[in-house]
């Protein structure tokens, strides 16, 4: 999966994905990076998918008009700072 790294100090799964371009100012980071809390490849990558999924649709959220971007990114920035996604991921 694309999105998933593993600290070689820990062993530890991360899911990281770019931000999208006209969304990172809003959310303040050029990149989201989540703990999937688990050295398990398998157990990894279930945890990473719905987040790879949200990533995604803001990706294409972030190609439409104005107004649906300013949705999208008041929507990316609640995700974020509420720890949406790693409630998401089941971490």
């Amino acid at each position: 999966m694309e999105h998933l790294t593993q600290r070689k100090e820990t062993g530890i799964y991360y899911f990281r994905a770019r931000t999208p371009v006209k969304l990172a100012p809003i959310i303040g980071k050029a990149f989201l990076r989540i703990s999937l809390k688990t050295p398990d490849e398998k157990i990894a990558k279930q945890r990473a998918l719905p987040a790879t999924k949200l990533i995604n649709s803001l990706r294409l959220i972030s190609k439409m008009e104005l107004t649906a971007m300013v949705s999208a990114s008041l929507i990316a920035q609640k995700a974020y700072r509420s720890n949406y996604l790693q409630n998401l991921c089941g971490v």
